[in-house]
C-alpha cells in the first residue's frame, strides 16, 4: 500500500481483523487540508469507536471533521482535518511503524520507504493487521477487574471488614478512592446490616465486603434480613484457593449450600478472573430485577490475583415491568362488587411515588388500608383511612377488620407468617377474598391462591 500528501494519490489494501473482512481506501489531499479515511464492511459499527482526536505517534495530530455512515453500503467514511503541519522533516521509518487512532484504533504498519520530495512526501509500507485496542484490550488482575465493574455499575459506598482473602480487591479498590466510599466496620453483621438498610433505602444494591469462614457466618444475618425484608444486596466472601476445594482447608464452606435458594437469591462463585464481568453484571440484575434480594458473590483469593483481558461493563438498569391494563381493568370490577374491602400495602419495591398514589385510590374510594410487617413508614400513619400495621401484637380490631373482609388487595407485600399471624387472619383456603399484585410471578399463589394476580 502506499499513504501520500501528493494531491489525487491513493492506495486500497484489504485488512483481515480476527477473521472480519475489510477493505480500506485512504485518499489524502495536500497538507493542512483533508484526509478522507473510507473502511468498507459488513461490520460498521467500527464507526462508534473511532474518537474525536487521532494521532500518529504524536507526530500527526488530526481532527475528525465529519463521519459519515452508509449501512446499505456497509461503509464508513471519516474526513480529517491535520492540525499539525510541522511533519515534512520529522518523518523517519521508524515512527510510521504504528499508525494510532488515539484510544480506540491502531494501525500496525511495516515501512518499505519514505521519501519526501519538496512540500510532498511518500510513506510506502505492507499494512500488517488491525487491532481495536482501547477497553477491550485492557488486562489487570481479578481484583482490578472486579473494583472496575462496581465502579461503572454506580457503586458509591462499601461496608467492609477487611480480611486477607480478598486483598487484592481491595488493593483495586484504592484506584477508585475519589468514586468509592469504603467504611470499615467492627463487626461483619454490621457490614452486612449496613449494606441490608442502604438497598432497602435506595433500591439499588448494598455492597458488603467480608472474609471467609467466620466472617461469613457473621454477615449471613443480613442476608437473612435482606432476603426477608426484599432488600437488594450483594455480598462479596472471600474464599480459599480454588486448588484446596473439598480438602477441609482452613476456614473452608460451601457457600452454595450455605446461603442457596431460599436464604438468598442466587449465589456465584468466581471460576476465571475473565468471567469477573458478566458474573457482576448477573448478580446486580438478579438483586434488582423481580422480587428485589440479596445475592452471594464468593471470591476464591487465587482466582483474584489472575491477570486477564476484560471488557468493562456498564450500569445495570433495572426492567421496568408494567401490568395488564385488561386485569387492571378487572381489579375495577370485583372492588365494584365487594362491600368490605380493604387494602395491604407492603414489600420494599417501591418508588417515591407508588405509595401515595395508591393512598391518592384509597382515599378517593374510601378503602380502608394497612401496611405488611415493618412497612410503617410507606405511608402517612394519620391518613384517615390508615387502620394498622399487621406486625407483631396486632390491635385485635385490625385482626378482625381482616378477617371480615370480603376482599383484600395486597400490592406488594408477600403475605408472610408475620402479617398474616401465623397464616390465620387470612386462611390459605380462602381463594376468593385475595387479589395479589407483586412484581415477582414466582411469589404470586406461593402460600395463598388468589382470584387475582398482577406482575
Amino acid at each position: 500500500g502506499i499513504i501520500t500528501h501528493h494531491d489525487k494519490k491513493s492506495f486500497i489494501t484489504n485488512i483481515d481483523v480476527d477473521g472480519s473482512k475489510f477493505t480500506t481506501k485512504y485518499i489524502s489531499d495536500k497538507i493542512g487540508s483533508k484526509i478522507i479515511l473510507r473502511i468498507f464492511s459488513n461490520d460498521i459499527s467500527i464507526a462508534t469507536q473511532i474518537p474525536k482526536n487521532i494521532s500518529i505517534n504524536n507526530v500527526i495530530k488530526c481532527k475528525i471533521n465529519k463521519i459519515k455512515i452508509f449501512k446499505s453500503e456497509g461503509k464508513v467514511e471519516i474526513i480529517l482535518d491535520i492540525k499539525n503541519q510541522k511533519i515534512l522533516s520529522e518523518i523517519t521509518i521508524k515512527s510510521f511503524k504504528r499508525l494510532k487512532l488515539k484510544n480506540n484504533l491502531s494501525v500496525y504498519a511495516l515501512i518499505k520507504s519514505v521519501s519526501i520530495v519538496g512540500k510532498w512526501f511518500f510513506i510506502y509500507y505492507d499494512l500488517l493487521f488491525l487491532k481495536i485496542e482501547a477497553e477491550m484490550a485492557k488486562k489487570e488482575d481479578g481484583g482490578k477487574i472486579l473494583a472496575n465493574c462496581l465502579s461503572n455499575s454506580g457503586v458509591k459506598t462499601i461496608f467492609t471488614v477487611p480480611g486477607e482473602s480478598f486483598l487484592a480487591v481491595l488493593n483495586g479498590l484504592y484506584d477508585y478512592k475519589n468514586k468509592i466510599k469504603i467504611i470499615t466496620c467492627r463487626h461483619e453483621a454490621c457490614a452486612s446490616n449496613m449494606a441490608e438498610a442502604s438497598g432497602k433505602l435506595t433500591g439499588f444494591p448494598g455492597i458488603a465486603f467480608v472474609t471467609r469462614g467466620p466472617g461469613a457466618c457473621h454477615a449471613s444475618i443480613g442476608v437473612h434480613t435482606a432476603m426477608q425484608d426484599s432488600s437488594p444486596m450483594i455480598l462479596f466472601i472471600g474464599q480459599i484457593n480454588s486448588k484446596h476445594r473439598g480438602k477441609e482447608a482452613f476456614q473452608e464452606i460451601n457457600y452454595y449450600k450455605m446461603f442457596e435458594p431460599p436464604f438468598s437469591k442466587r449465589v456465584f462463585e468466581i471460576s476465571n478472573s475473565k468471567n469477573i464481568p458478566e458474573t457482576i453484571k448477573k448478580s446486580f440484575e438478579v438483586a434488582i430485577n423481580g422480587r428485589p434480594g440479596p445475592v452471594i458473590i464468593s471470591l476464591p483469593e487465587n482466582i483474584l490475583e489472575i491477570k486477564s483481558e476484560f471488557k468493562p461493563i456498564k450500569q445495570i438498569i433495572k426492567t421496568e415491568i408494567s401490568p395488564n391494563i385488561k386485569k387492571i381493568n378487572e381489579v375495577i370490577k370485583i372492588l365494584k362488587r365487594s362491600r368490605k374491602p380493604m387494602i395491604i400495602i407492603g414489600g420494599g419495591d417501591w418508588n417515591n411515588f407508588g405509595a401515595k398514589d395508591l393512598v391518592h385510590f384509597a382515599n378517593k374510594n374510601d378503602i380502608p388500608f394497612a401496611v405488611s410487617f415493618r412497612r410503617q413508614s410507606l405511608v402517612n400513619n394519620k391518613n384517615k383511612n390508615y387502620i394498622g400495621d399487621l406486625s407483631t401484637s396486632v390491635d385485635p380490631n385490625l385482626t378482625n377488620t381482616v378477617k371480615n373482609s370480603d376482599l383484600i388487595l395486597v400490592v406488594g407485600a408477600r403475605l408472610g407468617e408475620m402479617t398474616t399471624g401465623g397464616y390465620t387472619t387470612i386462611k390459605v383456603k380462602e381463594k376468593n377474598k385475595i387479589i395479589h399484585v407483586y412484581p415477582d410471578k414466582k411469589e404470586i399463589g406461593k402460600v395463598f391462591n388468589p382470584i387475582l394476580g398482577i406482575h
